[in-house]
């Protein structure tokens, strides 16, 4: 029983983990297709 649980703990948390990553990369595509990316303006006059 503890073994289950702890695997389904294990399967929510990184699935929890992959959503996260797939909303900072679509927030980070997003906001580099606008023309407003902080971060590629920052490299381009780095």
């Amino acid at each position: 029983m503890n073994g289950y649980v702890e695997n389904g703990l294990a399967e929510y948390v990184l699935r929890q983990l992959q959503l996260m990553a797939e909303r900072v990369g679509l927030f980070i595509w997003n906001d580099h297709i606008d023309g407003n990316s902080r971060l590629f303006k920052q490299q381009i006059c780095s």
